[in-house]
């Protein structure tokens, strides 16, 4: 990824994601980020996956599994 997301970016899932049930190009939007959580050496976000309806859980991704979607 090659700038910082903030809360309301709407972001894609990479090609190179390994997210479970995710599949490139799905869309979602960010709920919160930048993160780094214990124990992890990369940085992460909370985001709102389109596919998953209004009310779902949210799924955390790491910088690389997602990018902006312009």
């Amino acid at each position: 990824m090659s700038r910082e997301l903030k809360m309301g970016d709407r972001v894609r899932v990479t090609p190179q994601s390994r997210i479970k049930g995710y599949q490139p190009g799905d869309t979602g939007v960010v709920l919160e980020g930048p993160n780094v959580y214990a124990g992890a050496s990369d940085t992460s976000y909370v985001v709102a996956m389109d596919k998953d309806g209004p009310g779902s859980t949210s799924t955390v991704f790491s910088a690389d599994d997602i990018e902006p979607d312009a």
